[in-house]
């Protein structure tokens, strides 16, 4: 696979864009897309709280933000830290591995262990660390778009 690259660098832009074209998504593709994006993501900090300390985060380690008793929280791998974004705000700025699966949490992709159907004909969401969310009844296909453009 030959592949051309092209720069176009000026002061007038104030983002920067990535564009691949192909004639089909491959392997190859799909690495270049997932070290992108990983790149751009790894750029993403987060300042967060817990125990009256201030802790900036990576948004790559956080497996979901949720809202709870009118705040909102981030669940890491290490623990759960207190943010001051609104999640509206979060699910504007983080990246294709995040969803929004009820109006209080938005899920990290890259965390999922696994879906399972709850009692209440929910989705439940197993993260790796066996913690649990469920998707809300009118975020089900929306989810599983997501799901299915992310893989």
């Amino acid at each position: 696979m030959d592949i051309n690259l092209v720069a176009n660098l000026s002061k007038d832009y104030t983002n920067v864009k990535v564009t691949i074209e192909a004639p089909e998504m491959n392997d190859d593709i799909k690495m270049m897309v997932d070290i992108i994006e990983s790149f751009s993501n790894s750029k993403k900090n987060l300042i967060s709280y817990s125990d009256g300390k201030k802790y900036i985060l990576s948004t790559n380690d956080i497996l979901y933000f949720y809202s709870e008793s009118k705040k909102n929280y981030c669940k890491t791998e290490n623990g759960i830290y207190q943010v001051k974004e609104k999640l509206y705000e979060l699910e504007n700025t983080l990246n294709n591995n995040f969803v929004r699966i009820s109006s209080s949490c938005i899920i990290n992709l890259n965390y999922i262990k696994c879906f399972e159907s709850a009692f209440s004909r929910n989705i439940e969401v197993v993260f790796k660390d066996n913690s649990v969310q469920y998707v809300s009844r009118g975020k089900v296909k929306e989810v599983l778009k997501k799901i299915k453009e992310w893989t």
